[in-house]
């Protein structure tokens, strides 16, 4: 049997795709989803902010938030289910508990109605996650595509682009996202970023695709500022990124209903 070095690049790509969607001869653990069945929403006492949108799963899309409060110690997700979403065999969680989280969501009237429990954040180290090391990433997929396989710099793939010096609008609040460039020349035996992506994500699990992304985030927030950016993993869990002026950055892992987590129909 031919080893890793041995095989082409095209072959390793392959490969690589039969192992990852479980067409090779052994599946791997988990779920994984192409499209996202419902829309997901952050509460606040008196409003909800759709995070990420029904639809195609990105993985590497994330959602900034500015202003976040120093002193903030929980936050919950809410799903809106599209018409076609299947969450089974459990029933849907209770607009207004989840069982998992122990808290009560803010009531009907005071956010939008027909959104559903899914998650909770507590801002503690109970759930705080480890940061991968990029050069241990680099290092693995270089073992598994070969040398030309180099770590691509994030920033400069965001679609919105941001200035150095920080303020209230700079990054953008909102959602951002990796895009493929659309004309790139690739040097002699490298990948090209292109390339590169489809490696990271097919290869790279939600925390060290996060601690990618944020490579691209080197400079803290302002004096007294917080703030937030949120992702989603190719199983649609939720991770929050909590950047503060004076601590740095923190990762955090939701604890999910485990209604959310049942059997999803994927396309």
């Amino acid at each position: 049997m031919s080893s890793p070095a041995d095989l082409s690049w095209p072959q390793r790509v392959v490969g690589r795709f039969l192992d990852r969607f479980g067409l090779g001869a052994e599946p791997r653990a988990g779920r994984r989803l192409d499209t996202l069945p419902y829309a997901l929403h952050l509460t606040t006492a008196t409003d909800s902010i759709e995070l990420f949108p029904p639809g195609p799963l990105d993985v590497l899309r994330f959602f900034q938030r500015h202003h976040c409060s120093v002193a903030h110690e929980v936050e919950y997700v809410a799903c809106r289910p599209t018409e076609d979403a299947l969450l089974a065999p459990a029933p849907p969680p209770d607009p207004e508990h989840c069982e998992a989280c122990g808290q009560v969501l803010p009531k009907a009237e005071d956010a939008d109605a027909g959104l559903l429990a899914y998650a909770v954040f507590r801002l503690n180290a109970a759930q705080e996650t480890p940061w991968a090391d990029l050069n241990e990433i680099e290092s693995r997929l270089q073992r598994d595509y070969g040398s030309f396989f180099s770590l691509p710099r994030a920033r400069p793939l965001f679609e919105f682009q941001y200035g150095e010096d920080l303020n209230d609008e700079d990054p953008p609040e909102g959602r951002n996202r990796v895009v493929i460039p659309e004309s790139e020349v690739a040097p002699k035996g490298e990948m090209s970023s292109a390339e590169a992506i489809c490696a990271l994500r097919a290869d790279l699990t939600g925390p060290e695709l996060i601690s990618w992304l944020e490579s691209a985030f080197r400079q803290r927030p302002p004096e007294g500022g917080v703030e937030h950016r949120y992702y989603l993993d190719s199983a649609a869990q939720v991770y929050l990124v909590r950047d503060h002026f004076r601590d740095g950055k923190t990762l955090y892992k939701a604890e999910t209903a485990p209604a959310a987590l049942g059997p999803v129909r994927t396309r």
